[in-house]
């Protein structure tokens, strides 16, 4: 069976054989609302495929036939048993990429956070394979192309997430210049788009200047900076703290985190916060979004 994008529809049939349930159970989940769907012009039930992942992650349920929901990684992958650090170590190293990027959607689809996703799975896994450089030039291949198979599966995550409403709060960000890595930014967006904010990945490499353009052009509330250079890390220090400041006269709130502050003392005053994994990232921006919620903020 060919794989579908994720932005196509499903028919009742179509996610009662993915979950493997009857196509009359899917057509009483749409009927009572518990699953958003929309009628064709001929009066046929047609449900997003976002909004039927958002189903099968709240609910509990296993998914037999994945590939109908263009997750064909998860081609004869058990439905049980605990994905680990060690069992991604291990497929990362060999070069698996089917089977590490099963190994990060299983979670996903079973309803876990892209955060703990990636704070435990992702984080533990990668540190791992970052050691392999001290052993010759073989590591480096290693730890580049497993760089690469997470940066699919972060992606095929973020695909996966219903898109942002119109009304949605602006988040943007990216690393700090001369950070030419990938990987930290593009979770940090995908860990926002999750929690409800349209993010604005700038990638690596990013000005302060440019972020703070991208930031009034976006007309962002939450800006975020990665930095997992250590070089690159000297150089902001001395700027953090101005360039918080002006994103807090207009309204905007920065946060940084990364490895390379990991351990430090980053200071930039109120309107900074050092934020040191995903999961504080999350908790930190759906608490800003509440708080703006309840005191009507206004939108930049």
């Amino acid at each position: 069976m060919a794989v579908r994008h994720m932005n196509e529809t499903l028919s009742p049939r179509e996610l009662a054989d993915a979950v493997g349930v009857s196509e009359s159970s899917v057509k009483r989940w749409v009927d009572s609302e518990r699953i958003c769907a929309h009628k064709t012009a001929g009066g046929h039930r047609r449900i997003p495929r976002d909004e039927a992942i958002r189903y099968i992650r709240s609910s509990g349920l296993q998914v037999p036939r994945p590939e109908i929901l263009g997750f064909i990684e998860l081609l004869g992958m058990p439905w049980t048993g605990e994905a680990t650090s060690g069992a991604l170590y291990r497929a990362l190293r060999g070069g698996q990429r089917d089977c590490a990027i099963g190994l990060v959607t299983r979670p996903f689809l079973e309803g876990g956070g892209i955060a703990w996703i990636c704070d435990t799975l992702l984080r533990d896994a990668l540190s791992e394979i970052g050691t392999l450089w001290q052993h010759g030039r073989e590591g480096i291949v290693i730890e580049h192309r497993a760089v690469d198979i997470c940066l699919q599966a972060v992606a095929r995550l973020r695909d996966a997430l219903p898109a942002p409403s119109p009304t949605a709060a602006t988040a943007i960000g990216g690393a700090a210049a001369s950070d030419p890595y990938l990987l930290a930014s593009q979770v940090a967006a995908a860990v926002l788009q999750e929690g409800g904010w349209r993010a604005v990945n700038l990638g690596p490499d990013t000005p302060l200047e440019v972020l703070a353009r991208g930031a009034r052009e976006q007309e962002a509330r939450l800006v975020w900076l990665s930095c997992s250079s250590d070089d690159a890390a000297g150089e902001l220090r001395s700027r953090l703290a101005s360039f918080a400041e002006d994103l807090g006269s207009e309204g905007r709130r920065l946060v940084v985190g990364g490895r390379a502050w990991a351990g430090r003392p980053v200071r930039g005053g109120k309107a900074m916060t050092h934020l040191h994994s995903m999961a504080e990232l999350d908790a930190f921006a759906r608490g800003l979004a509440a708080s703006d919620a309840s005191s009507d903020y206004p939108r930049t």
